[in-house]
Protein backbone atom coordinates (compact mmCIF):
# COMPACT_ATOMS: atom_id res chain seq x y z
CA UNK A 1 0.00 0.00 0.00
CA UNK A 2 2.75 2.63 1.09
CA UNK A 3 5.93 0.53 0.45
CA UNK A 4 6.79 3.49 -2.01
CA UNK A 5 7.50 5.20 0.98
CA UNK A 6 10.97 5.82 0.15
CA UNK A 7 10.42 8.02 -2.62
CA UNK A 8 8.58 10.71 -1.09
CA UNK A 9 12.05 11.76 0.12
CA UNK A 10 13.48 11.72 -3.33
CA UNK A 11 10.27 13.64 -4.86
CA UNK A 12 10.78 16.74 -2.62
CA UNK A 13 13.99 16.48 -3.30
CA UNK A 14 13.43 16.92 -7.30
CA UNK A 15 11.08 19.96 -6.35
CA UNK A 16 13.00 21.62 -4.02
CA UNK A 17 16.07 21.41 -6.62
CA UNK A 18 14.04 22.41 -9.42
CA UNK A 19 12.51 25.04 -7.72
CA UNK A 20 16.05 26.35 -7.02
CA UNK A 21 17.38 25.88 -10.81
CA UNK A 22 14.73 28.26 -11.84
CA UNK A 23 15.13 30.62 -9.13
CA UNK A 24 11.54 30.21 -7.50
CA UNK A 25 10.34 28.41 -4.51
CA UNK A 26 12.26 28.44 -1.37
CA UNK A 27 14.78 30.58 -2.52
CA UNK A 28 16.84 32.65 -5.59
CA UNK A 29 19.74 30.19 -7.28
CA UNK A 30 23.15 30.33 -5.70
CA UNK A 31 25.33 31.71 -8.30
CA UNK A 32 28.66 30.69 -6.89
CA UNK A 33 29.89 27.73 -6.56
CA UNK A 34 29.14 24.78 -3.97
CA UNK A 35 31.88 24.22 -1.07
CA UNK A 36 34.03 27.13 -2.59
CA UNK A 37 35.91 29.40 0.03
CA UNK A 38 33.74 32.53 -1.38
CA UNK A 39 30.68 29.94 -0.55
CA UNK A 40 31.15 29.16 2.90
CA UNK A 41 31.71 32.62 3.81
CA UNK A 42 28.15 33.26 2.14
CA UNK A 43 26.71 30.65 4.91
CA UNK A 44 28.79 31.83 7.45
CA UNK A 45 27.22 35.62 6.93
CA UNK A 46 23.67 34.31 6.29
CA UNK A 47 23.05 34.87 2.67
CA UNK A 48 19.78 32.91 1.53
CA UNK A 49 20.64 31.65 -1.34
CA UNK A 50 23.73 29.87 0.04
CA UNK A 51 22.02 28.36 3.30
CA UNK A 52 19.27 27.10 0.78
CA UNK A 53 21.81 25.07 -1.75
CA UNK A 54 23.73 23.97 1.49
CA UNK A 55 20.19 21.93 2.60
CA UNK A 56 19.51 20.85 -0.71
CA UNK A 57 22.89 19.23 -0.74
CA UNK A 58 21.84 17.49 2.83
CA UNK A 59 24.33 19.45 5.11
CA UNK A 60 21.75 21.81 6.37
CA UNK A 61 20.84 19.82 9.38
CA UNK A 62 24.16 19.50 10.86
CA UNK A 63 25.52 22.97 9.93
CA UNK A 64 22.86 24.56 12.41
CA UNK A 65 24.85 22.75 14.97
CA UNK A 66 28.36 25.11 14.97
CA UNK A 67 30.14 22.72 16.39
CA UNK A 68 29.97 20.78 13.74
CA UNK A 69 30.26 23.19 11.28
CA UNK A 70 33.98 22.52 10.65
CA UNK A 71 33.49 18.94 10.21
CA UNK A 72 30.91 19.54 8.02
CA UNK A 73 33.27 21.89 5.52
CA UNK A 74 36.29 19.50 5.83
CA UNK A 75 33.27 16.49 4.48
CA UNK A 76 32.11 18.49 1.58
CA UNK A 77 35.32 19.66 0.64
CA UNK A 78 36.47 15.93 0.41
CA UNK A 79 33.05 14.89 -1.21
CA UNK A 80 33.77 17.45 -3.94
CA UNK A 81 37.01 15.74 -4.50
CA UNK A 82 35.78 12.49 -5.15
CA UNK A 83 36.57 11.01 -8.90
CA UNK A 84 34.39 10.08 -11.51
CA UNK A 85 35.17 6.14 -10.16
CA UNK A 86 33.71 7.08 -6.63
CA UNK A 87 30.94 9.38 -7.61
CA UNK A 88 28.47 6.58 -7.66
CA UNK A 89 29.76 5.09 -4.05
CA UNK A 90 26.73 5.85 -1.64
CA UNK A 91 27.21 8.53 0.93
CA UNK A 92 26.26 8.10 4.63
CA UNK A 93 27.45 7.05 7.72
CA UNK A 94 28.64 4.06 6.42
CA UNK A 95 30.86 5.33 3.84
CA UNK A 96 32.48 7.70 6.27
CA UNK A 97 30.17 10.83 4.87
CA UNK A 98 28.19 11.17 8.32
CA UNK A 99 26.61 14.81 7.91
CA UNK A 100 25.19 13.90 4.32
CA UNK A 101 23.70 10.92 5.85
CA UNK A 102 22.38 12.47 8.88
CA UNK A 103 21.18 15.66 6.42
CA UNK A 104 19.61 13.05 3.96
CA UNK A 105 17.38 11.39 6.75
CA UNK A 106 16.15 14.72 8.35
CA UNK A 107 14.89 16.01 5.65
CA UNK A 108 12.94 12.83 4.76
CA UNK A 109 11.81 12.34 8.55
CA UNK A 110 11.80 15.85 9.52
CA UNK A 111 10.55 17.54 6.29
CA UNK A 112 6.80 18.18 6.12
CA UNK A 113 6.77 18.67 1.79
CA UNK A 114 7.88 14.61 2.61
CA UNK A 115 5.10 13.74 5.13
CA UNK A 116 2.60 15.84 2.34
CA UNK A 117 3.36 13.45 0.44
CA UNK A 118 3.29 10.55 2.16
CA UNK A 119 -0.30 11.65 3.20
CA UNK A 120 -1.55 12.55 -0.06
CA UNK A 121 -0.89 8.85 -1.28
CA UNK A 122 -1.47 6.32 1.47
CA UNK A 123 -4.22 8.18 2.94
CA UNK A 124 -6.40 7.69 -0.06
CA UNK A 125 -5.02 4.41 -0.41
CA UNK A 126 -5.68 3.25 2.75
CA UNK A 127 -9.49 4.74 2.65
CA UNK A 128 -9.92 2.06 -0.85
CA UNK A 129 -8.43 -0.47 1.13
CA UNK A 130 -10.77 0.11 3.90
CA UNK A 131 -13.64 0.09 1.84
CA UNK A 132 -13.13 -2.65 0.65
CA UNK A 133 -12.18 -5.15 3.76
CA UNK A 134 -14.62 -7.76 4.90
CA UNK A 135 -16.57 -6.93 7.40
CA UNK A 136 -15.06 -6.59 10.92
CA UNK A 137 -11.50 -5.96 9.56
CA UNK A 138 -11.99 -1.93 8.82
CA UNK A 139 -10.20 -0.64 12.03
CA UNK A 140 -7.41 -3.75 11.66
CA UNK A 141 -7.00 -2.53 7.50
CA UNK A 142 -6.96 1.27 8.82
CA UNK A 143 -4.36 0.53 11.03
CA UNK A 144 -2.24 -1.49 8.91
CA UNK A 145 -2.14 1.20 6.36
CA UNK A 146 -1.17 3.84 8.38
CA UNK A 147 1.49 2.03 10.40
CA UNK A 148 3.28 0.76 6.35
CA UNK A 149 3.37 4.77 5.94
CA UNK A 150 4.65 6.00 9.02
CA UNK A 151 7.05 2.53 8.85
CA UNK A 152 8.33 3.58 5.18
CA UNK A 153 9.15 6.77 6.19
CA UNK A 154 11.25 5.88 9.16
CA UNK A 155 12.73 2.88 7.30
CA UNK A 156 13.31 5.97 4.43
CA UNK A 157 15.53 7.91 7.02
CA UNK A 158 17.31 5.50 8.72
CA UNK A 159 18.40 3.95 5.61
CA UNK A 160 18.93 7.19 3.95
CA UNK A 161 21.35 8.10 7.00
CA UNK A 162 23.13 5.10 6.49
CA UNK A 163 23.80 5.12 2.82
CA UNK A 164 21.67 7.86 1.08
CA UNK A 165 19.86 7.85 -1.77
CA UNK A 166 19.72 3.81 -2.10
CA UNK A 167 19.68 3.18 1.38
CA UNK A 168 16.36 5.25 1.30
CA UNK A 169 14.64 3.56 -1.33
CA UNK A 170 15.54 0.24 0.31
CA UNK A 171 14.85 1.62 3.92
CA UNK A 172 11.04 3.15 3.04
CA UNK A 173 10.31 -0.14 1.23
CA UNK A 174 11.60 -2.31 4.30
CA UNK A 175 9.50 -0.14 6.84
CA UNK A 176 6.82 -0.15 4.96
CA UNK A 177 6.78 -4.40 4.67
CA UNK A 178 7.75 -4.19 9.00
CA UNK A 179 4.92 -1.76 9.31
CA UNK A 180 2.83 -4.49 8.30
CA UNK A 181 2.65 -5.84 11.47
CA UNK A 182 -1.10 -5.02 11.85
CA UNK A 183 -1.62 -8.25 10.16
CA UNK A 184 -1.14 -9.82 13.72
CA UNK A 185 -4.27 -7.75 14.72
CA UNK A 186 -6.00 -9.02 11.76
CA UNK A 187 -4.81 -13.02 12.72
CA UNK A 188 -6.16 -12.42 16.53
CA UNK A 189 -9.22 -11.10 15.63
CA UNK A 190 -10.13 -14.42 12.85
CA UNK A 191 -8.34 -16.92 15.82
CA UNK A 192 -10.80 -15.40 18.45
CA UNK A 193 -13.59 -15.28 15.90
CA UNK A 194 -13.03 -18.99 15.05
CA UNK A 195 -13.25 -19.72 18.78
CA UNK A 196 -16.50 -18.25 18.99
CA UNK A 197 -17.89 -20.14 16.24
CA UNK A 198 -16.73 -23.10 17.42
CA UNK A 199 -18.28 -23.02 20.77
CA UNK A 200 -21.55 -21.64 19.32
CA UNK A 201 -22.78 -23.07 16.44
CA UNK A 202 -20.27 -21.04 13.64
CA UNK A 203 -22.18 -18.11 14.34
CA UNK A 204 -25.35 -19.52 13.15
CA UNK A 205 -28.45 -16.98 12.88
CA UNK A 206 -31.88 -18.43 13.85
CA UNK A 207 -34.59 -17.49 11.64
CA UNK A 208 -38.48 -17.77 11.63
CA UNK A 209 -38.25 -20.10 8.62
CA UNK A 210 -35.55 -22.69 10.03
CA UNK A 211 -37.84 -22.40 13.23
CA UNK A 212 -40.67 -23.78 11.46
CA UNK A 213 -38.51 -26.13 9.22
CA UNK A 214 -37.19 -27.57 12.48
CA UNK A 215 -40.93 -27.96 14.02
CA UNK A 216 -42.15 -29.86 10.73
CA UNK A 217 -38.66 -32.22 11.08
CA UNK A 218 -39.43 -33.22 14.36
CA UNK A 219 -43.54 -33.47 13.56
CA UNK A 220 -42.06 -36.11 11.14
CA UNK A 221 -39.64 -38.22 13.34
CA UNK A 222 -42.43 -38.68 15.64
CA UNK A 223 -44.93 -39.94 12.96
CA UNK A 224 -41.94 -42.43 12.04
CA UNK A 225 -41.85 -43.54 15.37
CA UNK A 226 -45.30 -44.38 15.70
CA UNK A 227 -45.66 -46.24 12.37
CA UNK A 228 -42.80 -48.01 13.14
CA UNK A 229 -43.73 -49.65 16.49
CA UNK A 230 -46.53 -51.74 15.67
CA UNK A 231 -43.61 -53.57 14.07
CA UNK A 232 -41.64 -54.51 16.80
CA UNK A 233 -41.73 -58.26 18.19
CA UNK A 234 -43.25 -59.12 14.75
CA UNK A 235 -40.42 -59.34 12.62
CA UNK A 236 -40.45 -63.35 12.37
CA UNK A 237 -44.10 -62.93 11.65
CA UNK A 238 -43.37 -59.97 8.58
CA UNK A 239 -41.27 -62.94 7.08
CA UNK A 240 -43.19 -65.52 7.19
CA UNK A 241 -46.06 -64.34 5.34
Amino acid sequence: MSSGAGFYGLVDDVARIGGRFIGRGDGSKYEGKFGSDQFFTDVTTGNKAALELLKDKNYGATWKISALRRSAEDEIRRGLGRTGLQKPKPRGLLTGYAHYGIGRASNVIFNKTSWMWAAALGIPMTAMAVGSAPRGKAVSTAAKGMLETVGGMVGAGIGASLLGLPGELIGGFAGAELGKVASVLDYATNARAQGRYLNFGAGYKDTEQAYTMRQRAVQEMGRSVLNARQYLGKEAALFHQ
